[in-house]
């Protein structure tokens, strides 16, 4: 195992006083910080998180005590592991600088942002060790689905945290990059068909006499 996999590494996750670092804190980035804190195996203090807003990224630190910021670069640079929860147009326009790709050199990068494929993220960051993962909605609430797909040059050690990252929101799984728009259409989109199926059920039991209330709770009872 490499320096780089054995400090991010270990049977508490990160290593001594390495950090983790959350790009674009939003639902998703709260999400996962929630998560991994809940699980227990990393402390506050090792967890930085930024935000485009300054009162948003005070309303993290408080509640979770965590180091927030509104500096992208600096976060990136005291970061050992960074998750990029960014949109697709707005990781574009972030990954394309010099100084971006020197404050991720050697680091593992994992992204959250649909349609940016595993081949983009090692174009951008040829010195990174890259993973593509794509969670769902359901991870709000612990109950996720996350996919991951491996750049060429991680390693099994930082496969294995990215993992025990995602699993404190949920459920994990790696596949092979090309099967990625697959995932993206059904793990990501899939929790919207099943609301429109609850919504459905719902309706039909109102129709059939029930209060609301009664036939939301049966029927969120089948998905439970």
């Amino acid at each position: 195992m490499d320096p780089l996999a054995a400090r991010v590494v270990s049977e508490h996750m990160l290593e001594g006083d390495a950090r983790l670092t959350v790009i674009g804190c939003g639902t998703m980035g709260e999400a996962i910080v929630a998560g991994i804190l809940r699980a227990g195996e990393i402390r506050p203090g090792q967890i930085s998180a930024t935000t485009r807003r300054r009162a948003n990224a005070e309303r993290l630190a408080k509640r979770y005590g965590i180091e927030t910021s509104t500096d992208n670069l600096a976060a990136m640079r005291a970061g050992d592991c960074v998750i990029l929860c960014l949109k697709p147009q707005t990781i574009v326009e972030l990954l394309e600088d010099d100084e971006v790709r020197e404050a991720l050199r050697q680091k593992l990068v994992i992204s959250i942002a649909a349609g940016i494929t595993v081949e983009r993220l090692e174009a951008w960051l040829p010195e990174s060790r890259a993973v593509r993962a794509m969670p769902n909605t359901p991870a709000l609430i612990g109950r996720g689905m996350t996919v991951l797909a491996r750049g060429a040059s991680v390693q099994d050690a930082e496969l294995e945290l990215a993992t025990r990252i995602f699993e404190s929101v949920g459920a994990v799984l790696e596949l092979d990059r090309r099967h990625m728009d697959a995932v993206t259409s059904l793990n990501g989109s899939g929790p919207a068909f099943a609301y429109v199926m609850l919504e459905a059920m719902v309706d039909g039991g109102v129709m059939m006499g029930l209060p609301r209330d009664a036939a939301l709770k049966i029927a969120s009872q089948v998905f439970s």
